[in-house]
């Protein structure tokens, strides 16, 4: 009977076979072994010959396999290119309309005379959380501010892009100490610059400026933020 004969390799002598369209060629009958048969493919105007085993079964299965392997690596990449585009939607900032709202609490801000000062938070404790920050706020009441809080020491900095208002932040370590100060202002369009931290840090504090002169804090001094207070920050 006729099987179908598809070449598109070389062969390990070195003989060269070109890729041909799909030939009927003379063979054994299904399923039947020939071992040093010999097969033939029509290769434009030669005939190109194929030395070797050869059945219809074993050439039906190479190009089930092929077909197989294409339509897998079609399915994988396509997974690729869908996780590449897609977010979880929980993870995504909000579309249009006032963030959700943050956690509440406190920040103690502590002097090296042991003298305290309370300031009303939110608590940005997650990447979409701090990323948003202080964005399209038309002002900061008195005594507030944003904690930004990280799960571990972190080499970054801020910048001020959207941020309509002017801030000053602080940044603490793994043991409350503040390793700096920044003064920062708005910016509305790229390139906006940044502010990063001199040392590693575990959290940020951004209030209006002045609030630290007032309450005597320096680099050094100490910063505890205390989650469960409520705090209203303008809008």
């Amino acid at each position: 009977m006729a099987v179908l004969c598809r070449l598109s390799y070389s062969s390990n002598a070195g003989e060269a076979y070109q890729p041909t369209l799909p030939r009927l060629v003379p063979g054994p009958r299904l399923g039947e072994a020939a071992p040093g048969a010999t097969a033939w493919c029509d290769s434009g105007a030669t005939l190109v010959r194929r030395s070797g085993t050869m059945t219809p079964m074993s050439v039906f299965w190479r190009s089930l396999t092929r077909t197989l392997f294409a339509a897998v690596l079609a399915v994988v990449l396509a997974g690729a290119l869908l996780g590449a585009c897609a977010a979880d939607p929980a993870d995504a900032p909000p579309v249009g309309g006032p963030p959700p709202p943050l956690p509440r609490g406190t920040a103690v801000l502590t002097d090296s005379n042991g003298e305290s000062r309370t300031v009303l938070v939110e608590i940005a404790s997650t990447p979409q959380e701090r990323a948003l920050g202080l964005m399209g706020r038309a002002a900061l009441p008195a005594d507030s501010g944003m904690a930004f809080l990280f799960d571990e020491p972190s080499g970054g900095g801020f910048w001020m892009k959207d941020t309509l208002i002017p801030l000053e932040i602080a940044f603490w370590n793994a043991d409350g100490t503040i390793v700096d100060i920044q003064q920062m202002v708005p910016c509305d369009s790229d390139p906006c610059e940044r502010y990063p931290a001199a040392a590693p840090f575990v959290g940020a504090l951004e209030v209006n400026p002045g609030t630290f002169e007032a309450a005597n804090i320096e680099v050094g001094d100490t910063i505890e933020v205390v989650p469960g207070e409520e705090a209203v920050l303008g809008g």
